[in-house]
């Protein structure tokens, strides 16, 4: 009997000296991310503890969170300043969705957003109070996703104008994301322990090491399945399919959103490249083989000139207004955060709500309407 319980008394130690030095490590190493997270003085790369898990959409954006004085949300999810569900009388709104290149990750404030320096420009050209611009993008949403949400959550706000600025995350799904794992049940969401849960909502550590692993495990996996394996025949065919599935989801997100009575306009992609159709050099074509994940830069622009011809064809069916961004002069690293091609710093967020505020100004596009 004594040996027994000295047995389990030498168990317990040594799972307690095994298991304390982790659990002390966790809680500098969390202390460590918040600290750092407090002090930067660049925008974060990754900011996980601003995501909740929706039950119908990707990462979700929770409501009335403060990142560090990087980001702010409003109650009802939107980022920068408190928005009302209901529209002020006489107000435009102008509704600014899509992914992070919406959001504008990598901005230094809420302010340097490319939808609050486009209502500064109007408010400015029109007098205080006239317009509104609600930022609605979500880093990491796809047309679909946006248009779950538009059904779901922002019809409420009945915007007269809405801005959608999509593309990258469909592509980039399209090429590096993998393919689902039961054929009899596509897109199945992985389970998650309640234990995984909570660590998302709270932990900074913990985000930050999945967002990392994510990235890895996609650059690793893109030998196999990004570029559709890189045979030629099959990157066409991988890409004719994106195209077409950003064509339905485009297509119906336009219709629901003029259903809603708005005016919508699909603002063409902006990039480090410009209007070209390839790489200006090795330095840049790097940077977009690393933004995804190892994919040809080739490969990648194929797909972004089928994404452009959809955007025009979708505008022309479903009478949508297609504001190209070709000849604004938003290209080269100057406008871009160090490595992205596609993610604005404020100077190019600048130029970006200049360009739009005078086309939407040209277009007539807020005048009133019924």
């Amino acid at each position: 009997m004594a040996s027994s319980t000295s047995r389990r008394v030498r168990l317990l130690a040594g799972t307690v000296f095994l298991v304390l030095p982790l659990i002390v490590a966790a809680i500098l190493g969390e202390l460590a991310v918040r600290w750092r997270e407090g002090r930067r003085t660049t925008p974060p790369g990754t900011m996980p503890t601003i995501f909740y898990l929706h039950e119908r959409l990707r990462p979700a954006l929770i409501h009335n969170r403060d990142y560090f004085g990087w980001v702010h949300t409003d109650s009802l999810g939107m980022r920068g300043h408190p928005v009302a569900v209901a529209k002020t009388p006489g107000r435009i709104r102008i509704l600014a969705d899509g992914g992070s290149t919406t959001f504008d990750a990598t901005v230094t404030a809420d302010d340097s957003t490319w939808p609050a320096q486009l209502e500064r420009l109007l408010v400015t050209r029109r007098g205080a109070g006239s317009v509104e611009v609600i930022n609605a993008g979500v880093p990491g949403y796809a047309v679909i996703d946006n248009l779950i949400r538009l059904q779901s959550e922002l019809y409420r706000l009945k915007p007269d104008v809405i801005i959608l600025l999509q593309g990258h995350n469909d592509l980039n799904y399209a090429l590096i994301d993998a393919p689902p794992g039961d054929p009899d049940a596509p897109r199945e969401r992985p389970p998650t322990t309640p234990w995984a849960l909570w660590l998302a909502r709270h932990s900074l550590l913990y985000g930050k090491l999945k967002a990392a692993w994510r990235s890895r495990a996609a650059t690793w996996a893109s030998g196999t399945h990004g570029s559709a394996g890189r045979d030629p025949a099959r990157v066409d065919s991988a890409i004719a399919r994106a195209v077409e599935r950003f064509r339905r989801d485009l297509t119906s997100y336009v219709l629901i959103a003029k259903q809603g009575g708005a005016r919508v306009v699909l603002l063409e992609p902006v990039t480090v490249s410009g209007a070209l159709a390839s790489p200006r050099d090795s330095v840049e074509r790097a940077v977009w083989e690393n933004a995804f994940a190892g994919v040809p830069a080739d490969v990648v622009f194929q797909g972004y000139s089928g994404y452009r011809r959809v955007l025009r064809e979708v505008a022309a069916e479903q009478g949508a207004v297609l504001i190209p961004t070709g000849t604004w002069g938003i290209e080269g690293a100057v406008f871009y955060d160090h490595g992205d091609p596609i993610h604005l710093v404020d100077e190019g967020a600048r130029r970006l709500a200049e360009h739009l505020a005078d086309a939407l100004d040209s277009l007539g596009l807020l005048q009133a309407h019924h």
